[in-house]
């Protein structure tokens, strides 16, 4: 029961601070939500195909 209260507080006080962290770094960086399995091997054909210049 505990787990829970503490993903509850996890939920509520942490996840808008991550999302106003993203939302502040995505200007400058690149920033992918991964939502499936099928986009991890999106994820990493991208990155390989990135300019390392």
């Amino acid at each position: 029961m505990q787990s829970y209260r503490v993903l509850w507080l996890c939920h509520q006080r942490l996840t808008p601070k991550y999302r106003e962290y993203v939302d502040r770094v995505k200007r400058d960086k690149s920033v992918y939500h991964i939502r499936s399995i099928a986009q991890i091997s999106q994820f990493i054909e991208a990155i390989e195909n990135e300019n390392w210049d």
